[in-house]
């Protein structure tokens, strides 16, 4: 039942949090990695991922009535192989991530 994937997906930022404090200390030194979280109601501090989320919402969750789980993650997977590799980004000198990341040392995607 779409409902039942709708509560999985409300509880996503809950199973986040807690899989990031459960990430050792030791593990987050030995991988360089520093966990910081934005202040609430502060989404100006996550500039990048709020701007895709607000993209990923109008151009596919507003867009589409999944008949199920199945076709809602072919549609994602589509439209993120298209946001990646085909369309260009403001942001990256009109250019797509993928052609970014070709041109700069250190960038992977």
């Amino acid at each position: 039942m779409v409902t039942d994937h709708l509560a999985l997906i409300d509880h996503l930022e809950e199973r986040i949090h807690a899989l990031f404090k459960s990430i050792s200390l030791d593990d987050q030194e030995e991988h360089a990695v520093k966990i910081e979280y934005i202040q609430p109601s502060k989404p100006a501090q996550n500039g990048f991922v709020e701007r895709f989320n607000r993209t990923y919402r109008e151009e596919v969750l507003d867009a589409y009535l999944f008949s199920s789980l199945e076709e809602a993650k072919r549609i994602t997977a589509d439209w993120l192989h298209g946001y990646n590799s085909i369309r260009p980004h403001a942001s990256l000198g009109n250019q797509t991530p993928y052609e970014y990341s070709t041109e700069t040392d250190g960038v992977y995607l």
